[in-house]
C-alpha cells in the first residue's frame, strides 16, 4: 500500500479527533454549570400569614440554622453551650432586652416552634437549629403559637412541598447592570457560566492547537510518494 492511500486514512484519524475532543470539553462545562442545592423554609406567624424561602447553597448540607439566617429575615437570637435560640424571627417574638422566651414563662405559652418536613408529613424537631443537618430537597418550618416546649406540642405549619414554595419565591436573579460604553466586555469565567463559556475560556485555544496539529500531520507526507499510484 503506498503513502498516497495511507495518507488519507491518517488524515481522516487526525479530523475525527476534532469532535471528540469538543464533546469532552462541553462535557466538563455541563459538570461546572450544576445547580446548586435547594431547601425550603415555611415561617407561619401568629395571625396566619405565611412566608415562604426557597435557599440555595453549596456543600452537601447546612445547618438547620443557616437555613433560617440565609433566608433574609430579621432575626433575634441567643447562642448558649447547646447552641443558638430562636427569640425572634421577622419582628414576632422577644425583642432586645427581653428573655428570649419572654411569652412562655406561664400559661400560656407562645414560641417559636421548630419543625421539619419528613416522609411526607411535619415532625416536631427534638433539637435546636443549630444541631440539625438540611440537604438538598428537605424543607423546615417555624411557627409562632401557643404550645408546649416540654411536651413538643404546638400548631403544625401548612402542607407545603419543595416545589410549591420555590414556584411561589424562585431564586432572585442579579439585577442588570447599567450600560457602559467605554468599559471592554467582560469576559471572566463568572459571566461566561455554562458549557459553553467554559468551552469558549478553555476549549478555543485546544481546538485552534489541535487544528494546527492535523494541519501539519498532514503535509508531513514525502512529496514523491503522494503521486505513487
Amino acid at each position: 500500500m503506498t503513502a498516497a492511500r495511507i495518507f488519507p486514512r491518517r488524515r481522516a484519524v487526525h479530523a475525527a479527533f476534532l469532535p471528540a475532543l469538543l464533546v469532552a470539553l462541553l462535557g466538563t462545562g455541563t459538570l461546572y454549570a450544576q445547580t446548586p442545592n435547594r431547601a425550603g423554609l415555611v415561617v407561619v406567624h401568629g395571625d396566619g400569614s405565611v412566608i415562604r424561602r426557597c435557599v440555595e447553597f453549596d456543600g452537601e448540607s447546612i445547618s438547620g440554622y443557616e437555613l433560617l439566617e440565609r433566608s433574609g429575615l430579621d432575626l433575634r437570637m441567643e447562642v448558649s453551650g447547646m447552641g443558638p435560640t430562636i427569640c425572634a424571627i421577622d419582628q414576632e417574638g422577644c425583642g432586645a432586652g427581653e428573655h428570649c422566651f419572654c411569652r412562655c414563662l406561664s400559661s400560656p405559652c407562645e414560641y417559636w416552634s421548630y419543625w421539619r418536613l419528613e416522609d411526607g408529613g411535619w415532625r416536631y424537631a427534638s433539637v435546636g437549629a443549630g444541631n440539625t443537618q438540611v440537604s438538598d430537597g428537605m424543607v423546615e418550618a417555624w411557627v409562632w403559637s401557643e404550645g408546649n416546649m416540654q411536651k413538643g406540642t404546638a400548631q403544625q405549619p401548612p402542607d407545603l412541598t419543595l416545589d410549591a414554595i420555590c414556584q411561589a419565591q424562585p431564586a432572585a436573579a442579579p439585577a442588570p447592570r447599567a450600560s457602559e460604553p467605554d468599559s471592554a466586555p467582560d469576559h471572566t469565567p463568572e459571566r461566561l457560566a455554562g458549557p459553553m463559556g467554559l468551552l469558549l475560556v478553555l476549549g478555543a485555544p485546544l481546538l485552534a492547537a489541535a487544528g494546527w496539529w492535523v494541519a501539519r500531520q498532514s503535509r508531513k507526507a514525502p512529496q514523491g510518494e503522494r503521486h505513487e499510484q
